[in-house]
């Protein structure tokens, strides 16, 4: 098994990238999505290296789509959004996103990203805690 990177992720259709802040997080659609939270350097892992902080997407309709979902990372009342606040105050953190507005191939591409990464990495990307239920 290879390292799994974003570049390997993001390769497929259009993907825009951007540095992870609360000022570009304002200029994320309101539309649904899926997206993935990298570091520009990749880190050891327990198998291989890789970038890959978060794989994440919108799983419910909302009004406020990937904006909304992506701004509650930077609530730190979350786990991951602790997480993601002490990461970024040592690494340069980016955040791709593509929008899709069908929830089942939403839910389905995370399913088959993380389970990927797992057969690659013998764990999950460090700030997603668990598989998604199916």
């Amino acid at each position: 098994m290879g390292n799994m990177m974003a570049k390997t992720v993001v390769q497929y259709g259009k993907w825009s990238e951007r540095k992870f802040s609360s000022k570009v997080i304002r200029e994320i659609p309101n539309k649904n999505g899926i997206y993935i939270i990298r570091a520009t350097k990749a880190f050891c892992r327990v198998r291989g290296q890789s970038d890959i902080i978060y794989i994440g997407i919108n799983k419910k309709q909302r009004k406020d789509g990937l904006q909304g979902r992506i701004r509650q990372h930077i609530n730190q009342k979350s786990s991951a959004g602790k997480y993601l606040d002490e990461l970024s105050e040592k690494f340069y953190l980016k955040i791709a996103y593509k929008t899709e507005n069908h929830e089942k191939r939403r839910c389905r591409w995370e399913s088959e990203q993380l389970k990927k990464y797992l057969r690659s990495h013998l764990e999950l990307p460090p700030a997603n805690s668990s598989l998604p239920k199916e």
